[in-house]
């Protein structure tokens, strides 16, 4: 299951040399190996036969030929990237070309370490515009969709990455997106739950999902979205490993199989402690919103009223003490 059928059809997606592999025998193997190390764990398996078999027996949809054409490049990219160091090679404007000539040197180490990493880069690139692509058009790959390779979260207020950059207001991959779905679920139960009381929250969520919120309830979902992504960004960021640079955070990988390019590292931890910082900072802030604004309507909201979050006093700000009680609450 390579997705490539011969030379020519692997050079329409990066630029070799007609002598590199005539024979087309030897880059099936790395084909194989940047399949299994960088994409079937990011789209899964079933999704992968699926595409495989409707390009094989020639009855792929227009959606699937599509997907498989920015597989095909997501492959072609790390294939190179791993075929580089394994093999002597010159690399020109013209693409890269196999050396077997004695007389003809190989391209320069600093070079190779330079190519290997423009196409790690260009893979990495290609697959999350394949992923972008399959979350566009998740009804027309419904495997892929019902996976738990899918980027859409079933159960959140934040369900996509463009949810997430929305609340968060900052560029993230699809990747580091799939990687924040448990953090969203603990940011909701840390973060909204003990303000909203469960039913309510259940009420919202379900709301939300179906479409049909109520007018009062819909003016509380900002809040939520807010507290949501920020409180998952303030976790994730200090348990993953991630990138960022001018074209937002994404998690951290590398090709890693040769020495003589170095792997990619982490994030400076200043960058990382900055952004976790700011979504903490807007996480505590619209926690107090929602309560102060539930508080403050709280006839509106009757599952507020019954849960344990409710306070009730003329301003909603304070404890009432009962003058009968000789405990005094401040």
């Amino acid at each position: 299951m390579i997705f490539f059928k011969t030379q020519s059809e692997f050079a329409e997606f990066v630029p070799i040399g007609m002598k590199l592999d005539p024979e087309f025998t030897k880059l099936p193997a790395q084909i194989h190996s940047a399949l299994s190390q960088f994409v079937r764990k990011e789209i899964g398996s079933a999704f992968l036969m699926e595409l495989h078999s409707a390009y094989d027996n020639a009855t792929e949809t227009i959606y699937q030929a599509e997907a498989r054409a920015l597989l095909q490049k997501t492959l072609a990219n790390f294939a190179v990237a791993l075929f580089i160091p394994k093999h002597k090679v010159q690399l020109d404007s013209s693409g890269v070309r196999e050396v077997e000539d004695s007389d003809r040197k190989g391209a320069k180490p600093y070079d190779t370490s330079e190519a290997i990493k423009a196409y790690d880069r260009d893979g990495w690139a290609a697959l999350e515009e394949l992923l972008e692509y399959l979350e566009s058009n998740r009804a027309q790959f419904p495997t892929w969709a019902s996976s738990v390779e899918s980027t859409l979260f079933s159960r959140s207020f934040v369900r996509t990455t463009a949810d997430l950059e929305q609340y968060s207001g900052i560029r993230l991959s699809r990747r580091l997106f799939k990687r924040i779905k448990p953090h969203l679920s603990m940011a909701a139960r840390a973060g909204v739950v003990p303000v909203t009381g469960a039913p309510f929250y259940e009420e919202l969520l379900n709301q939300h999902l179906a479409g049909n919120l109520t007018p009062e309830n819909a003016k509380l979902i900002e809040f939520i979205g807010l507290i949501v992504a920020n409180g998952a960004l303030k976790s994730a960021m200090a348990l993953l490993p991630v990138e960022i640079s001018e074209d937002g955070v994404t998690v951290a990988a590398n090709t890693s199989n040769a020495n003589m390019v170095r792997t990619r590292t982490a994030a400076d931890d200043q960058l990382i402690a900055n952004v976790a910082n700011e979504a903490e900072k807007i996480y505590n802030e619209q926690i107090s919103s929602l309560l102060g604004f539930l508080q403050t309507n709280a006839q509106s909201y009757p599952l507020f009223i019954a849960s344990g979050a409710y306070r009730p006093s003329s301003n909603g700000a304070a404890f009432t003490n009962n003058p009968d009680s000789p405990t005094i609450m401040f």
